[in-house]
């Protein structure tokens, strides 16, 4: 049994309209939504993901934890990371430095959404094709550039490899991953691109699997 606490999250809630817009209680629903699904390795992965942006788009602001919670990422350049396990969910701040970035990774076996709460940033997106021994194939799939209150999302299945770069004067990001296996994770690649965009790449792994 996942026991869901409302009273965990260290920030405020946003008002709007003399209504609380509670933060910390949008990212229960989602943890409880995301605990109560029937089988997980079976859903409707997309109207999933198109749910957990829906409730986050009600939330005109999302108020974000206090910056000395925040530790260093232990992969990216010019990040810091607060991360927070609810269940089946991570909920993942990330406060970029201008121009920082995080390496090209994957998500295996979760899906995720992510919405920029400050600044913007640009991401690059493969589908992973095939995987041997030797390495991994590429499939170019989506690229970016986002603004303070835009979101994105990924799958297992697709857009699942990325890199994340922030603008001139940093970005404050939030992401939702809703893992699918105690395995599930991120791991960090080097990624060698075609000179054409649309043309397969090569990924080798350079660290093993962590947090999403």
């Amino acid at each position: 049994m996942i026991n869901l606490t409302r009273n965990i999250w260290p920030f405020r809630s946003a008002q709007k309209g003399g209504l609380s817009q509670c933060t910390d209680d949008a990212l229960y629903e989602i943890a409880e939504k995301a605990s109560s699904l029937n089988d997980p390795c079976n859903i409707e992965e997309e109207s999933y993901l198109l749910w957990v942006m829906g409730r986050l788009m009600m939330l005109d602001e999302v108020a974000s934890p206090n910056e000395e919670l925040f530790q260093v990422h232990p992969q990216g350049s010019g990040v810091r990371v607060y991360r927070k396990r609810v269940g089946t969910v991570e909920f993942c701040f990330l406060m970029f430095e201008p121009d920082g970035f995080i390496p090209y990774h994957d998500h295996s076996d979760c899906n995720g959404v992510m919405r920029v709460l400050k600044g913007e940033v640009t991401t690059r997106n493969y589908d992973l094709l095939e995987q041997t021994l030797e390495g991994m194939v590429l499939q170019p799939s989506a690229q970016a550039w986002m603004t303070a209150g835009r979101m994105a999302s990924l799958s297992r299945h697709r857009d699942n490899v990325h890199q994340v770069t922030a603008g001139p004067d940093g970005a404050l990001v939030l992401d939702v991953f809703t893992l699918f296996s105690h395995s599930a994770g991120c791991r960090y690649m080097k990624v060698t691109s075609s000179e054409c965009w649309s043309g397969l790449a090569q990924g080798q792994l350079i660290s093993g699997e962590g947090s999403a």
